[in-house]
């Protein structure tokens, strides 16, 4: 049964917390009492900053959701960060590792269709369909990644692009040349919907969205939330804020979702029809990494399998 709790606080003027930070902090608290679904704060009285110096607080914020995740699910001892701070993680992988962007790609992506083949329900003899929602960023190259092997090992697969082709750059349009290469379907905005599909995968955006998806992207997910086939969302489903869990609209509504290193703390307090069974993937980053940005996490962690079940 669903309960629905609002929490009143009253911030006095000493205290600097945004509408963002406030409402994050407040989720996470609602959290700690079982309660997973929107939560609503109401202020008096208190100075307002931008939500750009909410994201001050986020180690703050990475703590509190550390100890909420313990004591719902203290046998994974997994730790959770904010949007933020995996921004920080990938920076430091990529800008003084030296791992390349497109390595962390193709891990992630693995690992997308191997929860598909795996958990999904899926029977890759048979040739199923399969649908990849892909924007023009990481996820979306993740997307393309799960869509071309998951074409490899049987499946029919078709991608559809949030923005025309000559929007995708980067790494997001290396993996667009595969497909074409592979012949994998690619369909555009103004092509017809997406044919009928067994799974669909939402890579249209990851932990760094902000507002609700609009245009193109809420068409799309419209359309996927309302398709009988079940949804699998890369690291967060599309239009879920990945640090505080607040829910756009519209804002897929996926039956798994793999995050990608380690949870976000969005998924911790969002709720459960939004982001369905979490699955946490390995993609190969070093305990001594999070460690610099004050994260602590088990060094064994994904020492028996790349793929672990979290919630």
């Amino acid at each position: 049964m669903l309960v629905s709790v609002h929490l009143h606080v009253l911030v006095s003027r000493p205290f600097r917390f945004s509408n963002y930070g406030c409402t994050t902090l407040l989720q996470l608290v609602a959290a700690t009492l079982g309660v997973r679904g929107r939560t609503n704060a109401f202020y008096q009285g208190h100075h307002y900053v931008p939500n750009s110096e909410a994201l001050l607080c986020d180690a703050f914020f990475c703590a509190l959701a550390q100890n909420i995740w313990r004591h719902k699910r203290m046998h994974h001892n997994v730790p959770a960060v904010t949007g933020a701070a995996m921004a920080r993680i990938d920076r430091i992988m990529i800008q003084e590792m030296g791992v390349d962007m497109l390595q962390l790609m193709e891990i992630a992506g693995f690992a997308v269709a191997d929860v598909a083949r795996r958990h999904c329900g899926l029977d890759l003899t048979q040739q199923p369909a399969i649908v990849a929602l892909a924007g023009t960023g990481g996820n979306g190259g993740d997307a393309m990644v799960a869509a071309r092997l998951l074409h490899a090992w049987g499946a029919r697969a078709t991608v559809v692009l949030l923005k025309p082709r000559q929007e995708f750059s980067g790494i997001a349009a290396h993996q667009l040349a595969i497909l074409d290469r592979m012949g994998i379907p690619v369909q555009e905005p103004g092509d017809n919907d997406p044919p009928p599909a067994e799974v669909i995968i939402d890579g249209l955006f990851g932990f760094s969205l902000q507002g609700n998806p609009r245009d193109e992207a809420a068409r799309l997910i419209t359309l996927a939330n309302a398709q009988p086939a079940p949804v699998l969302a890369i690291d967060v489903p599309s239009g879920l804020d990945a640090t505080s869990g607040e829910v756009s609209d519209p804002c897929i509504r996926a039956r798994w979702t793999v995050t990608l290193a380690l949870p976000k703390t969005g998924l911790i307090v969002a709720p459960a029809d939004i982001t369905g069974a979490i699955w946490l993937a390995d993609i190969g980053v070093p305990p001594d990494i999070y460690a610099r940005i004050g994260v602590d996490v088990p060094g064994d962690l994904f020492a028996n399998r790349g793929i672990i079940p979290i919630l």
